[in-house]
Parts: structure tokens; C-alpha cells; sequence
């Protein structure tokens, strides 16, 4: 379950992330706003209820990356204010450590995917980013109707609303933050230039014309 909302960002430049969707996207659904707010007291309070009022341990796995390493100490400092110690395991190699031996139940991914991936991607069956094997009739139902949907359209709102809400309230993943990505070329040798989402944005060189 998600007991902190962490915001970081380079130079303040990024923004809570509240849903699957950031705040700039007409997908961004207004009422999970401060779903999770920042509160020890409250998290406390939940821990206890679960059965781990004395403490608890975690281990999480963080892309090889400044950013995700960054979130790690920032997530490991603030949990330590509510009695969870968490370990930090490096990696080399992060899909073979966290996807194939599972060195770690937790990990911290700079990335939440584009479009539908968001969504079928770590909830739905037979998809890679689905590591804890992920299978629920609710959730399978919301991704069919994501994708029936015609992008844009009143249905694909819905669509995305209800989705969006299952996946945060029932704390299916911990989002922290949306930070821009700043990219730059030079227009009079370089044109056709289309950033993609990967684990990071990356420019589409399929469409790249270099003059």
C-alpha cells in the first residue's frame, strides 16, 4: 500500500504525481488529487492496523540511474520516519536482477509508459511489467475498455477514470513524480525529431532527418 505521496524534482521544476496520468493531460482525473497526502501520522496509524506497529522491513531495487537512486534515498529517508527500514540494492543489471531473480519485492522505475501501456502493462496478464503476476477480472475489464475506446472520446474518459481509480485506491503501484524531460537540436541540421516514452523519453530515429 502507498503510505507516502514523495515529491522530488530537479531544481523543483517537477510535480506530484497523483495518477497514472500528470496533471497536464486531459486523462488526469481531479479527484485523486491528495489521494495519498503526505501524512507519518496516518501512515503510522496504517501500519499498525496491518499488523506492523513495531517496524518493518523492505528492500527495493532502483533502475541504475541518478533520478531512481535519488527517489530511493529520498523514499528510504522519509519511511524511516515511520519505522521502515529499507535497503537499497544496487544493480548492473536491473531487468535480469528484478524481473528474472527478484533480488529485491520492490523497485523504482523512471518510466510510466505511454498510452495503454500505462494501465496493461503491470496490471494486466502476460505483460513483462507485470512481475508480481498480476490477475484480476476488474482490472482486465478496464484495460479491454481502454482499448475499445476511441482515443479522446467520452467513453475513453470514463474508461480511463475508473482505471485510474482502481490502480490508486487500491494502491496497486507507489507514483512519485512526473519531471520534464528538456531536449534540444538544432533545426537547420536536424529535423523530423519525436520523443517517445521508453523506461526514458528518447527521440523516435526512424523519423529523423539529419540535412
Amino acid at each position: 500500500y502507498q503510505m507516502l505521496c514523495t515529491y522530488f524534482a530537479s531544481s523543483g521544476a517537477g510535480a506530484v504525481a497523483w495518477s497514472l496520468w500528470p496533471g497536464t493531460s486531459a486523462y488526469y482525473d481531479k479527484a485523486l488529487t491528495n489521494y495519498y497526502a503526505y501524512n507519518p501520522a496516518k501512515a503510522k496509524q496504517l501500519l499498525s492496523t496491518a499488523g506492523y506497529g513495531s517496524g518493518l522491513q523492505l528492500s527495493i531495487v532502483p533502475v541504475p540511474l541518478p533520478q531512481a537512486q535519488q527517489a530511493a534515498e529520498i523514499l528510504q529517508a522519509e519511511w524511516a520516519q515511520i519505522g521502515v527500514t529499507l535497503t537499497i540494492v544496487p544493480t548492473s543489471d536491473f531487468v535480469q536482477d528484478f524481473y528474472i531473480r527478484h533480488v529485491a519485492p520492490l523497485a523504482l522505475i523512471p518510466s510510466s509508459g505511454p498510452g495503454i501501456q500505462k494501465f496493461s502493462g503491470p496490471y494486466t496478464p502476460g505483460n513483462i511489467g507485470n512481475v508480481c503476476g498480476y490477475d484480476n477480472p476488474t482490472t482486465n475489464h478496464e484495460a479491454a475498455e481502454i482499448e475499445s475506446a476511441a482515443p479522446g472520446s467520452p467513453a475513453s474518459f470514463r474508461a480511463w477514470d475508473q482505471a485510474q481509480e482502481t490502480v490508486i485506491s487500491q494502491a496497486l503501484s507507489l507514483y512519485l513524480d512526473y519531471v520534464p524531460t528538456v531536449s534540444a537540436w538544432k533545426r537547420s541540421v536536424v529535423t523530423g525529431v519525436r520523443m517517445i516514452s521508453y523506461v526514458l523519453p528518447v527521440p523516435d530515429f526512424w523519423g529523423i532527418t539529419v540535412k
